[in-house]
């Protein structure tokens, strides 16, 4: 299992904070932070000389995001709500170099991840992980597969509300998708972010692929929480 740090603050001092733990690599959040195209680069930049993986969460097929996030030296993207495979496909397309098998459309430059021309200009295809947080997403679980991506992230809060019960885990909409998900995904090709209470839901993930722990904004959160109620 690798384990991830889950970044919202759009701070290298941030990432360069959670890099120093043991965790294998940091997710930026790009879906929910409040991330500019400068401190992208920024973040990406200090996670992986400090020998990091980084990944980046989108919110949606982005063309010119894919495009910054890759230039700038990102090791793989999180699709967030992934629904068809129409979507599918052109993530594909963009993460790839072009090449007579790949179908790939990717431009070729002298970026930082290739050191500006130092290193091989066509890269190795980024790690690819599938967000699946809708019941069509679900229904589409197949074409995914096919499309082999390295992981596959269960979204229960969208998916719950997807299903008309947001976050009742017992409602049984929501327990029918996940049986499709946990059917057709293995265990060692699944990712997770467990937010809260990290002791308590660990174990439940213990064969899973890739998770991440934590949030930075709520740990600031609770920790301020915690130390302000400190009383003498």
């Amino acid at each position: 299992m690798k384990t991830f740090s889950w970044q919202q603050i759009p701070s290298p001092i941030i990432t360069e904070i959670l890099c120093l733990s043991n965790c294998e690599g940091i997710v930026l959040d790009l879906e929910h932070g409040a991330f500019s195209r400068e401190s992208i680069f920024s973040c990406i930049q200090v996670a992986t000389n400090m020998q990091k993986q980084c990944l980046a969460r989108i919110a949606n097929v982005d063309t010119e995001l894919i495009r910054i996030c890759l230039d700038a030296g990102v090791d793989g993207l999180i699709f967030a709500n992934l629904k068809s495979a129409e979507e599918s496909l052109r993530i594909h397309q963009l993460c790839r170099h072009p090449s007579h098998t790949s179908g790939g459309v990717r431009g070729v430059a002298l970026v930082r991840q290739n050191h500006w021309g130092l290193k091989d200009l066509i890269s190795k295809d980024p790690v690819m992980i599938a967000q699946i947080e809708s019941v069509e997403g679900i229904q589409n679980l197949d074409c995914f597969v096919r499309h082999n991506y390295d992981f596959y992230m269960l979204g229960p809060y969208d998916l719950s509300a997807s299903c008309g019960a947001p976050g009742d885990w017992d409602n049984p909409g929501f327990q029918e998708q996940l049986l499709q998900f946990t059917n057709k995904i293995p265990e060692s090709k699944r990712a997770a972010h467990i937010v809260h209470d990290v002791k308590k839901w660990i174990k439940k993930h213990k064969g899973y692929g890739m998770i991440a722990l934590g949030m930075d904004t709520t740990m600031l959160l609770h920790s301020n929480r915690e130390i302000q109620n400190v009383r003498y």
